[in-house]
């Protein structure tokens, strides 16, 4: 005898599982306990390594784990990620009355964890964060026109914000930004690079 079997019967539920730390670590950085190990000490040391570049396959669509594992190293401190950074997201939006913070004036104080994809696809966007880093301050006066910009109150007065930078991504996408900024390394005197296993 043959049962019929309607699709509420036979729907499969996938329940996502939390992810264990494994020595402190998440998952997918777990095999990379001795590159990490230097990482506590490179945060420790803010003018010997002022900004921090992670290169290997899958960090950018793990950014809020690398993000998480930070923050419990440096508790004290806020870790402010942005996986999708764009002008208005990062540099935030001045309105006629009041300023509506971005991503880059919420990490003052702090670090700042970026994907190198986004700083790729749009070098303006690496620009604008590279002068934010040295000079200390959002001008919104040089912010390129882009959607949304009209509404802008470009004489707002500038923000400032110090903060550190961890760029996280893959070896083909330092190239490229170091290639149109021949500064890049400079920028970034401790760099990790991290191999799957296979």
């Amino acid at each position: 005898m043959i049962k019929r079997i309607t699709s509420n019967q036979s729907a499969i539920k996938l329940h996502a599982g939390k992810q264990k730390a494994k020595n402190g670590l998440p998952d997918f950085l777990a095999f990379h306990r001795e590159e990490l190990s230097s990482l506590p000490k490179a945060l420790e040391n803010p003018g010997i390594f002022s900004n921090i570049l992670i290169t290997g396959p899958g960090l950018e669509s793990n950014l809020t784990l690398l993000q998480e594992y930070i923050s419990g190293l440096k508790k004290n401190i806020k870790v402010i990620c942005d996986p999708h950074p764009g002008f208005l997201t990062l540099a935030g939006f001045p309105g006629n009355t009041e300023y509506r913070p971005g991503k880059m004036a919420e990490a003052d104080g702090g670090y700042l964890l970026l994907p190198m994809r986004a700083l790729t696809e749009d070098s303006n966007l690496y620009f604008l964060v590279k002068e934010v880093l040295q000079t200390g301050k959002i001008d919104f006066l040089t912010l390129p026109e882009m959607t949304g910009s009209k509404e802008m109150n470009r004489f707002h007065p500038s923000v400032d914000t110090r903060f550190r930078l961890i760029l996280a991504g893959e070896e083909g996408e330092v190239d490229f930004i170091s290639g149109i900024d021949p500064d890049f390394y400079d920028s970034f005197l401790l760099r990790f690079i991290y191999h799957m296993k296979q």
